[in-house]
Protein backbone atom coordinates (compact mmCIF):
# COMPACT_ATOMS: atom_id res chain seq x y z
CA UNK A 1 0.00 0.00 0.00
CA UNK A 2 1.12 3.53 -0.55
CA UNK A 3 0.80 7.13 0.39
CA UNK A 4 -1.34 9.66 -1.44
CA UNK A 5 -1.63 13.41 -1.21
CA UNK A 6 -4.78 15.33 -2.00
CA UNK A 7 -5.54 19.03 -2.29
CA UNK A 8 -9.21 19.82 -1.69
CA UNK A 9 -11.28 22.97 -1.90
CA UNK A 10 -14.84 24.22 -1.99
CA UNK A 11 -16.31 27.34 -3.53
CA UNK A 12 -19.74 28.72 -2.68
CA UNK A 13 -22.21 30.68 -4.79
CA UNK A 14 -24.80 31.82 -2.26
CA UNK A 15 -26.92 33.49 -4.96
CA UNK A 16 -27.98 30.07 -6.27
CA UNK A 17 -27.43 27.99 -3.11
CA UNK A 18 -24.81 25.88 -4.87
CA UNK A 19 -21.23 25.03 -4.11
CA UNK A 20 -18.47 23.42 -6.07
CA UNK A 21 -15.95 20.98 -4.68
CA UNK A 22 -12.67 20.00 -6.26
CA UNK A 23 -9.81 17.74 -5.39
CA UNK A 24 -6.50 16.68 -6.90
CA UNK A 25 -4.75 13.45 -5.95
CA UNK A 26 -1.08 12.68 -6.37
CA UNK A 27 0.47 9.32 -5.55
CA UNK A 28 3.80 7.68 -6.14
CA UNK A 29 3.85 5.29 -9.09
CA UNK A 30 0.15 5.87 -9.82
CA UNK A 31 -1.50 8.32 -12.22
CA UNK A 32 -2.74 11.62 -10.81
CA UNK A 33 -6.50 12.03 -10.49
CA UNK A 34 -8.84 14.96 -10.05
CA UNK A 35 -12.54 15.56 -9.73
CA UNK A 36 -15.00 18.39 -9.34
CA UNK A 37 -18.75 18.58 -8.93
CA UNK A 38 -21.49 20.90 -7.70
CA UNK A 39 -23.52 20.27 -4.57
CA UNK A 40 -26.31 21.97 -2.65
CA UNK A 41 -24.94 24.66 -0.41
CA UNK A 42 -25.40 24.37 3.34
CA UNK A 43 -22.42 26.13 4.89
CA UNK A 44 -18.93 26.93 3.68
CA UNK A 45 -17.25 24.76 6.29
CA UNK A 46 -19.61 21.84 5.70
CA UNK A 47 -18.84 21.94 1.98
CA UNK A 48 -15.08 21.97 2.73
CA UNK A 49 -15.64 18.78 4.78
CA UNK A 50 -17.68 17.31 1.94
CA UNK A 51 -14.77 17.85 -0.48
CA UNK A 52 -12.47 15.90 1.83
CA UNK A 53 -14.98 13.10 2.42
CA UNK A 54 -15.60 12.82 -1.33
CA UNK A 55 -11.88 12.55 -2.08
CA UNK A 56 -11.22 10.01 0.68
CA UNK A 57 -14.18 7.90 -0.45
CA UNK A 58 -12.85 7.92 -4.01
CA UNK A 59 -9.40 6.85 -2.81
CA UNK A 60 -10.93 4.06 -0.73
CA UNK A 61 -12.67 2.65 -3.80
CA UNK A 62 -10.05 3.30 -6.48
CA UNK A 63 -6.57 3.30 -4.97
CA UNK A 64 -4.43 1.08 -2.82
CA UNK A 65 -3.45 3.57 -0.11
CA UNK A 66 -2.90 3.32 3.61
CA UNK A 67 -1.71 6.85 4.32
CA UNK A 68 -3.34 10.07 3.09
CA UNK A 69 -2.27 13.66 3.56
CA UNK A 70 -5.02 16.19 2.84
CA UNK A 71 -4.18 19.82 2.13
CA UNK A 72 -6.98 22.35 2.61
CA UNK A 73 -7.13 26.12 2.76
CA UNK A 74 -9.84 25.89 5.42
CA UNK A 75 -8.18 26.57 8.75
CA UNK A 76 -11.37 25.68 10.65
CA UNK A 77 -11.42 22.22 9.05
CA UNK A 78 -7.73 21.60 9.74
CA UNK A 79 -7.97 22.43 13.44
CA UNK A 80 -10.99 20.18 13.92
CA UNK A 81 -9.32 17.33 12.03
CA UNK A 82 -6.20 17.50 14.20
CA UNK A 83 -8.23 17.59 17.41
CA UNK A 84 -7.41 21.18 18.38
CA UNK A 85 -11.06 22.21 18.09
CA UNK A 86 -14.54 20.72 17.76
CA UNK A 87 -17.15 21.36 15.07
CA UNK A 88 -19.78 23.84 16.17
CA UNK A 89 -22.53 23.96 13.55
CA UNK A 90 -24.85 20.96 13.16
CA UNK A 91 -24.17 20.56 9.42
CA UNK A 92 -20.42 20.80 10.01
CA UNK A 93 -20.66 18.16 12.72
CA UNK A 94 -22.56 15.88 10.31
CA UNK A 95 -19.78 16.01 7.70
CA UNK A 96 -17.06 15.75 10.34
CA UNK A 97 -18.72 12.53 11.55
CA UNK A 98 -18.66 11.19 8.00
CA UNK A 99 -14.99 12.13 7.75
CA UNK A 100 -14.28 10.14 10.91
CA UNK A 101 -16.02 7.07 9.45
CA UNK A 102 -14.14 7.11 6.14
CA UNK A 103 -10.88 7.94 7.95
CA UNK A 104 -11.06 4.57 9.72
CA UNK A 105 -10.34 2.79 6.43
CA UNK A 106 -6.79 4.19 6.34
CA UNK A 107 -3.86 3.67 8.68
CA UNK A 108 -3.39 7.42 8.83
CA UNK A 109 -5.10 10.53 7.53
CA UNK A 110 -3.48 13.88 8.20
CA UNK A 111 -5.26 17.13 7.36
CA UNK A 112 -3.02 20.16 6.98
CA UNK A 113 -3.86 23.79 6.47
CA UNK A 114 -2.20 25.60 3.56
CA UNK A 115 -2.69 29.20 2.40
CA UNK A 116 -5.11 29.71 -0.48
CA UNK A 117 -2.34 30.65 -2.91
CA UNK A 118 -0.89 27.14 -2.46
CA UNK A 119 -4.25 25.54 -3.23
CA UNK A 120 -5.08 27.29 -6.49
CA UNK A 121 -5.60 24.21 -8.63
CA UNK A 122 -8.21 22.67 -6.32
CA UNK A 123 -9.86 26.10 -6.04
CA UNK A 124 -9.95 26.38 -9.83
CA UNK A 125 -11.70 23.00 -10.09
CA UNK A 126 -14.28 23.95 -7.45
CA UNK A 127 -15.04 27.29 -9.09
CA UNK A 128 -15.15 25.77 -12.56
CA UNK A 129 -17.75 23.21 -11.50
CA UNK A 130 -20.09 26.00 -10.36
CA UNK A 131 -19.62 27.94 -13.60
CA UNK A 132 -20.26 24.86 -15.72
CA UNK A 133 -23.08 23.55 -13.52
CA UNK A 134 -21.35 20.17 -13.26
CA UNK A 135 -23.14 17.64 -11.07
Amino acid sequence: MGEVTIHTDASVDRSVNRAGIGWILKAESQPDASHSTTVSYHSSTAVEWLAIVHALSWIQLNRDADSVTVYTDSHSVAVVADGSSTPSARMTHKWYSRFQKVEEYFQSVTVRYIPSHQNREADRLARQSIREGRT
